[in-house]
């Protein structure tokens, strides 16, 4: 069957990482823990779901770890693999959209099948020359393979209600304003911040400006 799944933005180069330690190598062992996240949940057919995955601890902000994949069974028994893919790099975190198209009860597994990295100059999860600018030297790691429990998602037939907005305020107010009041933001003098808000000749070098 085709399902509807939607990837986000993480990187889909090859890491200079391989899943298993070679022969020799004495590398730092980490001990890894996955987790899973997804909603809403319950969930309306038809419906978007976002589906979030994650490993700690996080990894250098110059590597990413590669084959996330998230094993779904639907009602009917059926199992089908997202991934793999790779994680964002520095958080190791990780999301894609989904839309489950049968009612009744599904379940979700996020497996990590580890990852060494070897000692070097690394930038973006590639080792590099060792003179590359933002590339920083690594000592060798590796993190060991993980999964979560099957999880449970519950699809009904009637859609879920997004979070409601409140309607702007037609008196005077005061601040704080409680952060349910999420569409409140044009009147807050824009805070916090939304789009491009830095930059210049007096913004710091190599820093985000959004």
């Amino acid at each position: 069957a085709q399902h509807s799944v939607v990837m986000g933005a993480m990187p889909t180069h090859a890491s200079s990482g391989v899943t298993s330690v070679p022969s020799g190598a004495t590398p730092y062992t980490v001990d890894t823990r996955a987790f899973l996240s997804f909603a809403p949940n319950p969930i309306g057919l038809g419906q978007e779901l976002l589906v979030n995955m994650w490993t700690n601890p996080p990894i250098s902000p110059n590597r990413f770890q590669q084959g996330y994949t998230v094993d779904i069974i639907d009602p009917n028994n059926e199992t089908f693999t997202v991934g793999p893919f790779n994680s964002y790099a520095a958080d190791a975190t990780a999301y894609f959209t989904f839309i489950p198209d049968i009612v009744g009860t599904w379940q979700l597994k996020f497996n990590y099948g580890g990852q060494y990295f070897p000692n070097g100059t690394w930038l973006n999860s590639q080792l590099v020359a060792a003179n590359t600018t933002n590339a920083y030297y690594l000592d060798a790691a590796y993190y060991k393979p993980a999964s979560t429990g099957w999880q449970t998602l519950t699809v009904q037939q009637d859609m879920i209600s997004s979070w409601p907005l409140t309607s702007l305020p037609t008196d005077y107010w005061s601040r704080p304003v409680h952060f349910e009041q999420r569409a409140w933001w044009p009147i807050l003098g824009a805070y916090p911040a939304y789009g491009l808000v830095g930059g210049g000749s007096t913004w710091p070098a190599d820093t985000n400006t959004y």
